[in-house]
């Protein structure tokens, strides 16, 4: 899914919304083309993955993969 819509900067999804899908295992792996928030919309969302996916080793600079997510915070 492209939370951004198909630019980024649309607002498809509240906070609130992607942690649901999280909650119920519907968010795996989150992708992103760079490690920062491009559009302040999805820095929420952001956050919340840094928070319950843990980030993905990846030997490919500008992709960034964090996951598999989970409801409960990651440790470490």
């Amino acid at each position: 899914m492209a939370i951004g819509g198909f630019r980024g900067s649309d607002p498809i999804l509240t906070v609130e919304q992607f942690a649901e899908r999280g909650e119920r295992g519907e968010v795996y792996f989150y992708t992103a083309m760079q490690d920062k928030a491009e559009f302040p919309v999805q820095e929420g969302i952001r956050q919340w993955v840094k928070e319950h996916c843990p980030p993905v080793t990846l030997n490919n600079k500008g992709i960034y993969i964090w996951g598999p997510c989970e409801a409960r915070p990651v440790k470490g």
